[in-house]
């Protein structure tokens, strides 16, 4: 009697990989490296990603998703996803403070539900793999199973689609206020210098830059005991498209910081009080890519 349970068993499970074999000859095996998220599907995604958590998004608590797309019954991610997630990962971990994360697995509609469930949960549990070293983060892991495809337009599209993890992260005590000068900061944080533009491709800032070379210019000479660092940051195609084509200088960050301490120092503030690096796109922002070009200034000492 147990042998002929596990083999119904064990026909029923292949019955499963077969049907979605037999089910998905149309559709096209490929890899896409998706990185944003699927426009149409993703409100009703959410809603049900919500109900799970059982949180509301207010003023005082804000998300940020990301989304990751699987090949065809895979519950792993390439490579060049795995870099484009943790890099994406590291900085919104190192800029916010964290409330938790929600890890959801998905599948398409191909193959038994069980099958789906379980496959969505192997996605889910494999992408918090990857971001698991902070220990500290509170990260809760779903496998919702299937999604149904919305329509019968597009049917090849929607099923890739629908194999996804998305992690939500939740934000808490966020403020809309930013710092603007280095007296409204503390020793270790940074203010963002969005108005110093550069030529593209050039260490020359554009003219409309000066009023805030000015103001961090005047903030320096009013407050002798601060010393920073000026960080340069550049966009770079490849935080987006691993398969990019463009070139970027790995100087040009640096040397773009170096333009700022330049005018510094010609004009007045002490270099010993300077210092400067160039992080190239290493920490790109995930938002417009003129976010990405941008300098930060770090104090790195308030004298006593």
């Amino acid at each position: 009697m147990r042998n002929i349970i596990l083999i119904i068993l064990t026909l029923t499970f292949s019955s499963c990989l077969v049907s979605e074999k037999l089910n998905y000859q149309t559709v096209q095996i490929e890899e896409r490296e998706k990185n944003t998220e699927a426009v149409k599907e993703e409100a009703i995604i959410e809603v049900k990603a919500e109900k799970i958590r059982g949180v509301k998004t207010t003023p005082e608590r804000k998300e940020m998703t990301y989304s990751i797309y699987f090949n065809h019954n895979q519950n792993t991610i390439t490579n060049n996803q795995s870099v484009l997630l943790q890099s994406f990962h590291d900085s919104i971990i190192i800029k916010n403070t964290i409330s938790f994360i929600n890890i959801a697995g998905y599948c398409n509609e191909i193959g038994c539900n069980d099958y789906n469930i379980k496959l969505s949960e192997e996605r889910a549990r494999y992408i918090y793999q990857i971001i698991r070293k902070d220990t500290s983060l509170n990260v809760i892991v779903d496998g919702l199973g299937e999604i149904p495809n919305a329509n019968n337009e597009n049917i090849d599209e929607q099923l890739t689609n629908n194999r996804k993890v998305i992690i939500t992260y939740t934000f808490n005590n966020v403020t809309d206020v930013v710092p603007t000068s280095l007296i409204d900061i503390v020793e270790g944080e940074k203010i963002t210098l969005k108005d110093i533009l550069f030529v593209g491709g050039s260490t020359d800032y554009l003219p409309g830059s000066i009023p805030a070379l000015q103001k961090l210019l005047t903030d320096l000479k009013q407050n002798k005991k601060y010393q920073i660092q000026i960080q340069g940051h550049i966009y770079d195609d490849h935080n987006y498209n691993p398969n990019s084509k463009q070139e970027t200088s790995d100087m040009l960050s640096e040397n773009r910081a170096k333009t700022v301490y330049n005018y510094l120092v010609d004009n007045g503030i002490d270099s010993s009080r300077l210092s400067y690096i160039g992080f190239e796109g290493k920490y790109p922002l995930y938002k417009e890519p003129e976010d990405d070009r941008r300098v930060e200034i770090e104090v790195t000492k308030i004298e006593v």
